[in-house]
């Protein structure tokens, strides 16, 4: 038996390196690519106006006036004082978990807030999810 498994081995060994040669052989029977020359891309067109282009599909171009007040959001959140927050903002919140916790949860004591939020809503604005105990 154990002749075999060495005979059929050392079949499989010179099988391997029988492949190994033919492909070589083969690789380099095949011309080389011919990369001197590159590739020239067509350059790009841009309109002086591109008002017509983005009108056919609802877009619209972009202004280069300030946005009006009521678009910039202005933060309800408070940075925590010493590992807690203030009476006015309760909700903690956690940024590496994307998770708040309202006071009376269970781990709200021992959380370490990134952020503190005045209600749950405003955590929620800002893609925060409630923890679930």
């Amino acid at each position: 038996m154990r002749r075999l498994l060495r005979a059929l081995s050392r079949l499989g060994l010179v099988a391997g390196l029988a492949a190994v040669v033919y492909k070589v052989i083969q690789r380099r029977a095949q011309p080389p690519l011919d990369r001197a020359e590159p590739v020239a891309w067509p350059p790009i067109a841009v309109p002086d106006d591109p008002a017509p282009a983005l009108a056919g599909n609802g877009l619209t171009p972009p202004s280069d006036e300030a946005p009006a007040a009521a678009e910039v959001p202005t933060h309800t959140w408070v940075p925590p004082d010493e590992d807690g927050c203030p009476a006015s903002h309760p909700v903690k919140a956690k940024l590496a978990s994307g998770v708040f916790h309202l006071p009376g949860m269970l781990h709200y004591d021992r959380t370490k807030p990134d952020r503190c939020y005045p209600d749950p809503a405003s955590a929620e604005g800002d893609g925060l999810r409630q923890a679930k105990r």
